[in-house]
């Protein structure tokens, strides 16, 4: 079968008429002179130049096949071997797959109304053996190949977008399967190709044998004004401030009514945007009577950017799990009692709490790093056996922040931290300071996680409680001093590895090491260091068609989301203890499209790279533009030689000739 991967540019072929023309044009004409008399002109024979000599009709010949190769070059022939396409074949009329655009983006403008119609005028216009449908979104709404267009536009009409973003990439897979080599096949894409999802890098190139149809539905430059996010705090008076994100990607200025609903209060403001712009637009509301509500914008065309789910309600806490070896160190109970005092107390209403569960050690292997958020070690690595450990590790690259104190068994804590990569500090001994003179906190970095922690830490207490008792730390690279003793001995380190963090502490959390748990920087400091566990203030915001998150307990056992769930529209679903949001991708909003030029270009692979389609299993496809190029190569040679012979030839002298006299004058 020969064919070609850009056949569109074989109109180009039309063009070869241009130099036939000219060389006709290009004729020398005889010029009439007046002469007063003609008896003393010597009679001759006048030259035939009506006519083109041999040389210029092989350089018409030249240049004609020279500009022939060329086209036929960038048209990209192929030959390839017929292939058995199965009794489908035997109409002989070609295939029809149509990709439909069917993400949220489709449900502005009238654009799925207008892809609708135009997919019908096409099958008016031409007929197929049979017809298929691809859609951008899941693949069960794909329709068979059907032979009956009547049957085809019936389950077309039968469709609608949803509110997802497309899935081109994968579309165009589905639909280059549904079209084999050996037989023509068209692909007929309706979209309004927005730019965000027919990213020109993202997509893969189509089969050469496939004819492609590129139909754009919608207005250039939409005018829409969209909610892009909202952020929420709840005040201490228990009041919720809600802040709602505006942009208008409009060419005009706009004036819109925004409402914020929570139950049966409602409240709105109206708000002017300027063209191509942004604004805040700001409510207070009192206690909600729901935890779910949602932010409304007058509607316009483009309808899936007009309203925002929101969580109203308080974030759920940050699960921290402590591990204690309650029977080889009985007093670490004390330690776990000044923690779960400590974080039993929110700073501010904004601020998000903790659930704490306490474990044995040796009960820890048996967990799952997504039953909790951070991890407070108190004195019990050193207890950990392998299983332990290795569940340690995975829970820090995990995005786990991990909390280690020192007990008993330090020496053998550091040295396995330093084992699985999570702490670069050597331990030295432990220290004892008697008498009136114990350790005090000297400096905090400038740069680490407490920085921000108090306005002016010199006037805090942070710098006047003593410690007794001390782990002596030398530490290197890449780990991170936050607190540093008046005798220069670390108390306080850091370790990043993977999504998470290791912190430790140079002494132990309870009045037999230190004066810490007694001050009032004891709540805001490991309030700090936990501050940052979980994600997104615990809630969860997907996007609509993702899937549901899977929350699980401490034993690994999944919270089953409520009976019908689902993620294909907005909603504000509960799993668990843990608020999932659902929205619209915001990236629906973006009025910028794709430029069909580039796109046939990508899809048709005139990128240099040859479709790994093109190539059939047996490896017998032959590319032939190569030899074409080397064909317009020698003859370009061939012209430049010929053309410089005539044009030596035309600037030659004549060759003197003897005159002949016939009388005198």
């Amino acid at each position: 079968m020969f064919g070609f991967s850009a056949p569109h540019l074989l109109f180009a072929t039309l063009l070869l008429a241009l130099p036939v023309a000219l060389h006709l044009l290009k004729r020398q004409l005889a010029i009439n002179l007046r002469f007063p008399s003609i008896r003393f002109i010597i009679r001759g024979r006048l030259p035939r130049e009506g006519k083109r000599r041999l040389r210029d009709i092989l350089l018409l010949i030249l240049r004609l096949a020279l500009f022939a190769a060329l086209v036929l070059c960038a048209a990209r022939p192929f030959w390839a071997p017929p292939v058995d396409a199965g009794p489908q074949t035997a109409a002989g009329a070609p295939n029809l797959v149509v990709l439909l655009d069917t993400s949220a983006s489709m449900r502005g403008h009238n654009r799925f109304q207008a892809a609708r119609q135009a997919i019908g005028k096409h099958l008016q216009a031409r007929t197929y053996a049979d017809y298929a449908l691809v859609t951008t979104g899941p693949a069960t709404l794909d329709l068979a190949p059907t032979p009956a267009a009547d049957t085809f536009l019936a389950n077309l009409e039968s469709l609608e977008p949803g509110y997802a973003a497309g899935n081109v990439s994968a579309a165009l897979e589905r639909a280059a399967a549904l079209l084999p080599a050996g037989r023509k096949g068209t692909l007929l894409i309706a979209s309004d190709f927005q730019i965000h999802e027919w990213e020109l890098a993202s997509l893969p190139a189509l089969p050469g044998h496939v004819a492609l149809e590129l139909v754009g539905v919608g207005p250039e430059a939409p005018e829409n004004a969209a909610i892009m996010a909202a952020h929420t705090q709840q005040l201490p008076d228990g009041r919720i401030r809600i802040v709602a994100d505006l942009h208008n990607f409009g060419t005009q200025a706009i004036g819109r009514l925004v409402s914020l609903e929570a139950g049966t209060q409602r409240l709105s403001r109206r708000i002017d945007i300027p063209a191509r712009s942004a604004a805040k637009v700001p409510f207070v509301m009192p206690p909600a009577e729901t935890r779910h509500g949602r932010l409304l914008l007058e509607p316009d065309d483009q309808p899936i950017d007009d309203s925002l789910s929101l969580w109203l309600g308080a974030p759920p806490p940050i699960r921290l799990l402590a591990v204690v070896p309650f029977e080889d160190e009985p007093e670490k109970s004390t330690e776990l009692f000044f923690l779960k005092k400590a974080l039993s107390i929110r700073p501010g209403s904004a601020a998000r709490g903790f659930s704490l569960e306490a474990v044995d050690v040796r009960q820890f292997f048996a967990l799952t790093p997504a039953g909790f958020d951070a991890v407070a070690m108190l004195g019990a690595v050193g207890y950990l056996e392998e299983p332990g450990l290795e569940l340690l590790r995975r829970s820090v690259e995990a995005g786990a922040t991990v909390l280690c104190t020192p007990g008993r068994a330090a020496g053998t804590q550091f040295l396995a931290l330093n084992r699985l990569g999570l702490l670069s500090a050597v331990h030295r001994g432990v220290q004892t300071f008697h008498g009136l003179h114990p350790v005090r906190v000297a400096w905090i970095n400038p740069d680490g996680l407490l920085a921000g922690l108090f306005s002016n830490p010199r006037e805090s207490d942070l710098f006047r409680f003593g410690t007794t008792r001390l782990v002596r730390l030398a530490t290197q690279a890449p780990c991170e001093e936050l607190l540093r003793a008046d005798n220069e001995l670390p108390l306080l380190v850091r370790q990043s590895t993977g999504l998470g963090q290791l912190l430790a502490t140079a002494f132990a959390l309870d009045p037999a090491w230190s004066e810490f748990p007694l001050t009032t920087s004891f709540l805001p400091f490991l309030h700090e260091l936990f501050s940052m566990s979980g994600t997104d203030e615990g809630i969860r915001r997907l996007n609509c068609g993702d899937p549901l998150p899977v929350v699980t307990n401490l034993l690994g056992e999944a919270s089953k989301p409520p009976a019908g769930a689902s993620t294909e529209t907005p909603v504000v679903i509960m799993v668990g203890n843990t608020p999932v949001v659902v929205n619209v991708p915001r990236t629906e909003s973006t009025p910028q499209r794709q430029s069909l030029l580039a796109l046939r270009d990508k899809l048709t692979a005139r990128d240099g790279a040859e479709p790994a389609a093109m190539t059939d299993p047996a490896g017998r496809t032959r590319i032939l533009w190569p030899w074409l190029a080397a064909a317009a190569a020698l003859l370009l040679l061939a012209e430049f030689a010929l053309g410089n012979i005539a044009a030596w030839k035309a600037t030659a002298p004549p060759p003197s000739r003897p005159v002949r006299r016939e009388g005198a004058i």
